[in-house]
């Protein structure tokens, strides 16, 4: 299974056939990311991480292949058969404002970006971008999606 790392790569083919290298002759590969941005809330979290940064990091971020169509067409150039795919509901909730941003910070993409522009600066932007979604009892909700595929080595 690769969740939410297939994206980032750099060459997404070759981390394809290496999944499907490692992957035993009768098993599944199941590689899962955010659906699209009209679909998850978090997005806002993700811009905020971005605008604090002093220049925007390299590649198409975490929606890079989450169009329909888009990841299931790398699996296939990968040689591998796509099986199924689909979405599922992942609302993210947290009690209140300290868990949350625990939660964020605890990423390593965010502890980078940290490094960079220090920890009052983000946490002021992701705070910022994460108040719509303060719920009554001061904790956040964030309605998400996440797209999954599931293929077969070989074709």
């Amino acid at each position: 299974m690769a969740a939410s790392s297939v994206q980032y790569a750099e060459d997404r083919v070759a981390a394809l056939r290496e999944l499907a290298r490692v992957t035993a002759a009768d098993g599944l590969i199941s590689v899962g990311l955010w659906s699209t941005p009209d679909r998850v809330d978090y997005r806002v979290v993700f811009a905020a991480v971005r605008d604090a940064l002093p220049e925007p990091p390299q590649g198409d971020g975490p929606f890079g292949l989450s169009e329909p169509g888009t990841l299931e067409g790398l699996i296939e150039a990968a040689g591998m058969r796509v099986i199924s795919d689909g979405e599922a509901d992942c609302p993210f909730t947290y009690r209140d404002s300290e868990t949350f941003w625990k939660a964020n910070i605890a990423a390593g993409p965010l502890q980078g970006v940290m490094e960079t522009v220090g920890e009052e600066t983000l946490r002021t932007a992701v705070m910022k971008s994460a108040e719509p979604y303060r719920t009554d009892d001061g904790g956040f909700r964030f309605e998400n999606a996440f797209r999954y595929v599931v293929a077969a080595p070989g074709t």
